[in-house]
């Protein structure tokens, strides 16, 4: 969850993504959207953005915030 990219992490990169994709500068492929829509709730937004950056910045754990 929440790598963008595909490099195997979360990280400010994604972070770049999504704030290109929220902006309406890029669109997601469907492999985008579901590794940056954290909360699981069908919508990729400014929710999702602050999990991960909360999971960069070391504040909290992807693992701890995703919805299985």
């Amino acid at each position: 969850a929440g790598d963008s990219d595909g490099d195997g992490k979360s990280n400010k990169k994604d972070i770049q993504v999504f704030l290109k994709y929220l902006t309406n500068k890029i669109e997601l492929n469907s492999l985008q959207i579901e590794a940056l829509d954290i909360d699981r709730n069908g919508v990729v937004d400014i929710n999702d953005c602050a999990l991960i950056s909360k999971h960069s910045t070391g504040v909290k754990k992807l693992e701890n915030m995703i919805i299985k």
